[in-house]
C-alpha cells in the first residue's frame, strides 16, 4: 500500500510539473539582404532594443539578423517554412495606431480572430516577413505567442508539433473547396498554425519568412521539427 501511495504521489507531482509548463520564445533569426534596415525598422516600430550591430533586444526576446555572406553560408541548411510571427500585446490599439503614423505596410484591419478569442491585425516589415499582433488584456508588453508555418504533409506536421507542444485544442480549419488544409494548434500561451503547401500557398506566395527560432519550457531537446524547419528547444 506504501508503495502505491508514493507511485500516486509521484504521478500528481509530475503531471503537475507538466501542466504548469510554460512556453518561452527566446529568439528568431531573419535572413536578410539588408540586415541595416530591418534593424533600424525593429527598433524604430516595434521597440527593441540594440544589442549588438546585428542583434536586438525586447522583454527577453532576441532578433537576429544574418547578412549576405551568412545568408550564403547557411543555404545548405536552409528550409523556407516559418512565414510568420505573431506577438501578445497589451498595447494593442496604441501599437496599431503608431504603426499606422509610421506607415508600415498592413495586411487588412483590426479583425477578430474567433478561433483565439483575440483582436488581431497583420503587418510587413521591409523584406515582406508577416507579423502579427493579438490583443491581451495581461500586462506582458510584447510577447512571441504565434507561428505560422508551411509543410509538404499537414497530417505528419500535424502529429510531431501535437507530440512536443502542450497542445490543448487543435483547430481546423480547412477550406476544401480551394484545396487549403489548415490546422491551428492552440496551448495555454502559444499557438501554432500549420498550412500544407500547393500552388496557392507557397514560398513564393507568402514571402521570405523566418529562419530559426529558438524556444524554451518544451522538455523535449530537438533542433529541426520534422520538415527540417530551423527550430530549437533548450530545456
Amino acid at each position: 500500500m506504501m508503495r502505491t501511495l508514493i507511485s500516486t504521489i509521484l504521478l500528481i507531482s509530475l503531471f503537475s510539473c507538466s501542466e504548469s509548463q510554460e512556453i518561452q520564445f527566446r529568439s528568431m533569426v531573419i535572413h536578410t539582404l539588408q540586415p541595416q534596415v530591418l534593424h533600424e525598422w525593429y527598433a524604430e516600430h516595434l521597440g527593441f532594443e540594440p544589442v549588438h550591430k546585428q542583434s536586438l533586444l525586447r522583454d527577453d526576446f532576441t532578433i537576429h539578423f544574418k547578412s549576405p555572406e551568412e545568408l550564403m553560408a547557411d543555404a545548405p541548411d536552409y528550409r523556407h517554412g516559418f512565414f510568420k510571427i505573431g506577438f501578445l500585446t497589451d498595447e494593442f490599439d496604441d501599437l496599431f495606431e503608431s504603426l499606422q503614423r509610421g506607415q508600415v505596410e498592413f495586411l487588412g484591419d483590426i479583425f477578430k480572430d474567433n478561433n483565439l478569442s483575440r483582436r488581431s491585425f497583420l503587418i510587413k516589415d521591409p523584406d515582406g516577413n508577416r507579423i502579427q499582433f493579438f490583443e491581451t488584456k495581461e500586462q506582458r508588453g510584447l510577447q512571441p505567442y504565434f507561428l505560422a508555418l508551411l509543410t509538404p504533409s499537414i497530417g505528419e506536421a500535424e502529429k510531431w508539433y501535437q507530440m512536443r507542444f502542450p497542445v490543448t485544442k487543435t483547430h481546423n480549419l480547412d477550406l476544401r473547396e480551394k484545396k487549403i488544409y489548415i490546422r491551428l494548434l492552440e496551448g495555454e500561451d502559444f499557438a501554432i498554425e500549420i498550412i500544407e503547401n500547393n500552388d496557392r500557398v507557397s514560398p513564393r506566395t507568402l514571402g521570405p519568412g523566418f529562419h530559426q527560432f529558438e524556444i524554451g519550457g518544451i522538455g523535449t531537446p530537438f533542433e529541426k521539427d520534422k520538415d527540417g524547419n530551423n527550430i530549437i528547444s533548450n530545456l
